[in-house]
Parts: structure tokens; sequence; C-alpha cells
């Protein structure tokens, strides 16, 4: 997904406000009193047998709709953010619904975001994720470094790919999870074995089987 100059501008002010009100330092020192410290393994998103996993893709969500989140028929959750910097300068009460689904369910809780700084990740990891999701395109050389402060946290990192070049850069990063964004299935062919592939599943696929879940290990699906 390409985002707007709009999406960027607002993000950008969004995090300044956001370190303004509370800067990084005082931000980590709440980690010593985090109820809500990542859970996931890297093996939770590794396929069982030879037919993918679902993974419920949704987006930020309100109170309202906590119910519907945490009723899902999945092992994992996806929250997206990533559209709403198209029309809004995010304050971090945004980011509620995870501490909120978090508190509510058993659910491993994917944070799905554009990430450009390390005091992001410090966010995900207080309000209660799991896993944070980093594009490859969008981070490029800061790859690694946003890869293993994520780890440092306990935080699983998902790296957005979506061309060879992307992938060159997960693999530099240490990315054990690498997740095609959109229906390259070319790329399928390019990543090592020893990786773990999660893919968005296409709207024509009404049931998985061995077929289309080839190469794959979990499918998100928008709800």
């Amino acid at each position: 997904m390409q985002y707007s100059q709009k999406s960027f501008e607002n993000l950008k002010k969004s995090l300044k406000n956001r370190e303004e009100f509370l800067p990084f330092d005082f931000l980590g020192r709440s980690l010593s009193y985090n109820p809500y410290m990542p859970r996931a393994l890297i093996e939770d998103f590794k396929r069982d047998g030879k037919i993918a996993k679902k993974c419920f893709a949704l987006p930020a969500f309100g109170y309202d709709n906590l119910a519907f989140a945490a009723s899902l028929n999945s092992e994992v959750i996806r929250v997206d953010f990533s559209s709403l910097y198209e029309d809004n300068i995010l304050g971090a009460d945004a980011f509620d619904c995870l501490t909120q689904l978090r508190r509510y369910s058993e659910k491993i809780i994917i944070h799905n975001d554009i990430f450009l700084n390390q005091y992001q990740v410090l966010e995900s990891c207080i309000y209660g994720s799991d896993c944070v999701v980093f594009d490859a395109g969008i981070l490029a050389k800061e790859l690694s470094k946003m890869c293993e402060f994520a780890t440092r946290l306990g935080l699983v990192p998902i790296v957005k790919i979506s061309s060879l070049r992307d992938i060159k850069m997960a693999i530099f990063a240490r990315a054990q999870i690498l997740y095609i964004a959109q229906d390259f299935s070319n790329l399928i062919a390019s990543i090592p074995n020893s990786k773990i592939v999660l893919c968005d599943l296409s709207a024509e696929v009404s049931e998985l089987d061995e077929k289309n879940s080839y190469g794959v290990d979990m499918f998100f699906v928008s709800v």
C-alpha cells in the first residue's frame, strides 16, 4: 500500500505532539510497571500442517466494537491504524483499543501501523501489542535497528515486503516473519524456507486448501 504525503505529514505531527507530551525517557520508565508485556513467539505463526492458518485483520476500533473483535475465531488479530493518518492527527488515546483487546481476550495482537521510529515501537509495547509490522520500503536502512529494538522489548517484528530488494533488507535485519503485502506470488520462491510467510487472503478464495496454502504459513482475512 502506498501512503499519501498527507498521511506522512499527519503522522509526523502526531508523533511530535505525543513525544512533547510524554518524552521517550519517561515513556520507557513506564515499562517497569507495564502489565501487558508481549507474549507472542515466532512459532505461533508457523502453520501446523499442510493448510495455512488464518488471522483476522480489522481497522482500529472503539469500545463498542470490542466484543466483536474479541469474539473473532482466530488466535491472532491484526489491528490496522495506517489508514487513519489520511484524515487525522492521532493522539495516544487512539491506541486504547490495543489495551482493551489485550485486557479482555487472550488473542495475540499484531499492531499494523506506519512505523517510523522507536518511540512508536515503545508505545505499541506499552499499549499491549505482541507484534509490530514494519514496512521495509519505508524504513530502508533503519529496518535493522527497528527490528532489533522491537526484539529487545519482547515484540515479534513482522517485515512487510513488496520486492526482492525488500527481501534482502528483511534478511539482513534478521527478520523471521515476512509479510507479502500484495499479490507478489513470484516473491515466495525467493524467500528462504526458514522464514515464516504471511499474506493477504484474496477475496476470490473461499476456503483454504493445500494448493492455495503453498508457501504461506498464515493469511490475513479482512473483516
